[in-house]
């Protein structure tokens, strides 16, 4: 079974979570967001996902779960990768990031976020849907 981990619990975390109800060998173990976490948690738990456990920091949620999904906004992902990279040097085992789009709110933002992703040597992923729009393609 695969643990999830989800840091932020808005929009888009929701939009996750009803997602992960139709993929198997999933479980949602756990939440890390400072509003609406006992709600996605609560949620989580009576749509089958797994006692999905609300945590009080990062690290925490790094040492319980197999994969980390960044829902948060992108203004506080720099910091959010700070603390994934902390929890990983405290021994977490982390087999894989996920980070929602946009990644950051400019160019500089989203180079700082890329290189921390490379250094920690886990497989991360970004979630866009948009990559093979023409005005995307032509930006």
């Amino acid at each position: 079974m695969l643990k999830i981990g989800m840091i932020g619990a808005g929009f888009v975390a929701g939009f996750h979570e009803r997602a992960l109800c139709s993929v198997r060998g999933v479980e949602f173990a756990g939440v890390f967001a400072p509003v609406g976490a006992e709600d996605l948690a609560e949620r989580a738990r009576l749509d089958g996902l797994g006692e999905t456990k609300v945590f009080e920091s990062i690290a925490d949620l790094c040492a319980a779960v197999d994969v980390v999904c960044i829902f948060a906004p992108n203004y506080v992902r720099i910091d959010i990768m700070r603390g994934i990279a902390k929890a990983i040097e405290g021994g977490a085992q982390i087999k894989g990031i996920i980070c929602e789009k946009p990644l950051a709110r400019n160019l500089q933002e989203a180079d700082v976020i890329t290189r921390m992703a490379k250094a920690l040597h886990v497989p991360t992923a970004y979630f866009e849907n948009q990559l093979h729009m023409p005005a995307v393609i032509e930006a």
